[in-house]
């Protein structure tokens, strides 16, 4: 470690400093009769920590800094990474290739490891900080393992990343675009078969985990296929043994794709455990990959919604008719007046014409932004809008002279939180435009 010692100002100005601690200590003490009084050895000292106290003040004055040098010899980082997904042992004698494939690894890390910092990791449907040679990932995710990389050593000395894998993905981005922010080399092992041979298989089954009871809940099947053309296979999906869904998958060409939406019903609740088939081809390579099992929590778990309202309307009739169409909403529909119950028992509030221009709602708008309640509310000829304002909605509404506009709903493109039907689209353009007040809207988002 290397120390030294630096100034705001040039060198020579220390001069100044002792001298100002001599002349300090000279006038404090040339008449001082207290001198007379002790031994001459006490003097001196008196003298000399007068002068070395204003010495040390004024030179703190010129703004002294230490600084420090110190060298810490790092090891450059080795990321050493195996896929370990499936396709690496996709062979006849898997066991024979694992084995093979552990035993190289260790003899590289051990290599390695006398002038590198060699980090372990596997991939595959999730990253871990070792290699497990499992081989059991249906998925192989490129992007999440560079993204990890990304942060676990960001601004680290990182040498390259050496990485074993057979180069195929389902998942993410292309692996040819590497890292996005670690500029190092990657050194691939090839490992696994390069031969494409003739093999279908499910890709990725995408569902929710969580389904309610009653209601019908969708599946999203991908198949792959590879020099298959011209066969067929049978896409079951089977609980406890019985077969639920049944469709036939006719292939076109060597490289084929296909994306099958498949509804399942929710009959009773608990977990329910389904299977994904694919039946096989003549000459199929292997069957491993041509099953999928999935699970799905079934949940009776209805969704309470509490409508308020200040006057009888006819939208209310509509709102109860369209939500309790659906048997996981619990509509309850309570005029304001009288509301007596907790707002937190409720998953979501529908407010109509409220806070009213007849009414005094102030006690509940408070209640509801203290409750933090999802609310969707309806404004009307009867909303007092100066009160709307006032109630933290997250929406201003300026008024103008009261003047009315003839408005129509017009779909948003692009707009992926949701989807409607084209038809509803087409039926859109139909409806009769509605008479609203001429005003402009403001939105805060939190």
């Amino acid at each position: 470690m290397e120390i030294s010692l630096i100034l705001s100002y040039p060198w020579w100005y220390s001069i100044f400093c002792v001298l100002c601690g001599a002349v300090y200590a000279w006038l404090m003490y040339r008449k001082e009769p207290l001198l007379n009084e002790v031994s001459s050895w006490t003097g001196r000292i008196l003298i000399a920590s007068r002068f070395l106290m204003v010495t040390l003040l004024a030179f703190l004055l010129l703004g002294p800094m230490i600084r420090t040098f110190s060298r810490e010899v790092e090891k450059p980082i080795i990321v050493l990474a195996l896929d370990d997904s499936r396709s690496i042992i996709n062979s006849k004698d898997s066991l024979a290739q694992k084995e093979a494939i552990k035993s190289d690894f260790n003899k590289l890390f051990n290599e390695l490891k006398s002038d590198y910092d060699v980090r372990q990791f596997s991939f595959g449907d999730h990253v871990s900080e070792n290699i497990e040679y499992q081989f059991k990932d249906r998925l192989t995710n490129f992007t999440q393992f560079y993204s990890y990389l990304d942060v676990q050593f960001a601004n680290r000395n990182v040498g390259a990343i050496v990485m074993g894998t057979d180069g195929l993905f389902n998942e993410g981005a292309n692996p040819v675009y590497g890292p996005s922010r670690i500029k190092v080399p990657v050194y691939p092992i090839a490992l696994g078969d390069s031969t494409v041979r003739k093999d279908v298989l499910i890709a990725r089954v995408n569902h929710n985990k969580i389904a309610f009871l009653g209601n019908n809940f969708p599946l999203e099947i991908l198949i792959d296929a590879k020099q298959a053309a011209g066969s067929r296979s049978n896409l079951t999906i089977e609980e406890d043994s019985v077969v639920i869904y049944n469709r036939s998958v006719e292939i076109f060409g060597s490289n084929f794709h296909l994306t099958v939406p498949a509804f399942l019903d929710a009959k009773s609740k608990g977990i329910h455990h389904y299977k994904v088939k694919l039946s096989p081809v003549d000459g199929e390579a292997t069957l491993i990959n041509n099953q999928y099992d999935l699970f799905v929590e079934v949940v009776e778990q209805k969704q309470k919604v509490l409508v308020l309202f200040a006057a009888p309307h006819p939208d209310l009739a509509v709102l109860r008719q369209t939500l309790e169409s659906n048997l996981n909403y619990e509509i309850s529909i309570v005029k304001v007046d009288d509301f007596n119950g907790r707002l937190n028992d409720f998953n979501l509030l529908v407010l109509h014409n409220i806070p009213s221009a007849t009414g005094n709602e102030t006690a509940l708008l408070s209640k509801i932004n203290e409750s933090g309640i999802s609310t969707w509310t309806i404004l009307g000829a009867s909303t007092n809008i100066k009160a709307f304002n006032e109630g933290q909605f997250g929406v201003t509404i300026s008024q103008s002279n009261g003047q009315l506009n003839d408005i129509q709903a017009s779909p948003v493109e692009n707009f992926s939180l949701f989807t409607v039907s084209d038809e509803l689209i087409e039926t859109i353009k139909t409806w009769p435009p509605l008479k609203s007040p001429f005003w402009s809207v403001s939105v805060k988002f939190e």
